[in-house]
């Protein structure tokens, strides 16, 4: 067993060529971002061309999304400030309280933006608008949307910078919305 552990340690612990902490790693991805760029672009521009004749769907789609992410967070931000406003009037709720409220605010506040995208994925795709390079990159950035929306409602759900009653680290209101700005 200790053996296997002491592999283990010595595996985790082994220094690797692309270490994220060498420098010589961001020197080679500085030096890939140009082209990188460029590709981007290319694809960017050769998308625009293939969309310029349906400039009336993407018009609709574009709208439907907006429509879609504006509607949601209109509704959602009414239920929680009705929620959380009423329950943080009297005293302090506690933790596994504030915990499971937590666990359904990250969803809520998650909602309008990742499902704004994914609207605008699946649209887009099923209108056929994305094809080889431009279909991976809608794809590859809708993860990243998801990714990034996902780890910032979690982060306002567990930090809760407007609502102090709420939060479920002790830290002062500055310093919850400086973590949150962070994050």
């Amino acid at each position: 067993q200790e053996l296997r552990q002491g592999l283990f340690a010595q595996q985790v612990l082994k220094r690797t060529e692309h270490s994220p902490l060498k420098p010589s790693l961001w020197r080679s991805v500085a030096g890939e971002l140009p082209g990188a760029g460029a590709e981007i672009v290319a694809i960017g521009r050769g998308w625009w061309r293939a969309a310029g004749d349906r400039w009336m769907e993407v018009v609709a789609i574009l709208a439907i999304t907006l429509v879609i992410f504006f509607g949601l967070r209109h509704l959602l931000r009414r239920l929680l400030s009705a929620r959380l406003s009423r329950a943080s009037d009297g005293p302090r709720p506690r933790f596994f309280e504030r915990a499971a409220v937590a666990g359904w605010v990250a969803p809520a506040i998650a909602i309008p933006a990742a499902g704004a995208s994914v609207f605008l994925y699946v649209a887009l795709d099923s209108s056929e608008l994305l094809y080889l390079q431009t279909g991976r990159f809608a794809r590859l950035l809708l993860e990243a949307v998801l990714i990034v929306v996902v780890g910032g409602a979690l982060a306002r759900a567990i930090l809760q910078p407007e609502r102090g009653a709420w939060r479920l680290v002790n830290l002062s209101d500055h310093s919850a919305r400086r973590l949150y700005l962070l994050t």
